[in-house]
């Protein structure tokens, strides 16, 4: 028994470090999360998120119902000095379903708008990244 609170204890004690050290962002509809990173070097690491406004905040992400469309509309605002790239997954949990949602890279300085399906209740954004883009093919001539 001894054993099991020791443990119990640890586990309790890390768990914050463990909540702190999230690499992803949850969004309801109705949410705007302010995130803030590292940009040290070239990659991008998720310093905080916090749902408090923020005006040091880099990247905004805004989840919002559009009753006229009936769609759920995702805005969000870069101000990185670089384009923004990022993965993202939809959850319906009624419906116990989830996909990977259709994301594009969001250009530096500017506002991103994504129209994603009503049955949307849960939004997860993660692996966030310095967009890269490839070079296009030369065509023959």
């Amino acid at each position: 028994m001894k054993r099991f609170f020791t443990l119990f204890l640890l586990v309790a004690a890390l768990c914050p470090f463990a909540a702190a050290a999230s690499k992803d962002v949850t969004l309801k509809p109705g949410d705007t999360v302010y995130l803030r990173f590292d940009t040290t070097g070239k990659k991008l690491r998720l310093v905080s998120s916090s749902a408090e406004p923020d005006a040091q905040a880099q990247v905004t992400f805004s989840l919002q119902r559009d009753t006229a469309k009936k769609t759920i509309v995702l805005r969000v605002e870069n101000k990185l000095a670089k384009d923004l790239a990022y993965r993202a997954e939809m959850k319906s949990l009624r419906l116990n379903l989830k996909a990977p949602a259709p994301v594009t890279p969001v250009v530096a300085g500017k506002l991103a708008i994504e129209n994603l399906p009503e049955l949307l209740e849960v939004l997860t954004a993660f692996d966030f990244e310095y967009a890269k883009y490839k070079k296009a093919p030369e065509t023959p001539r």
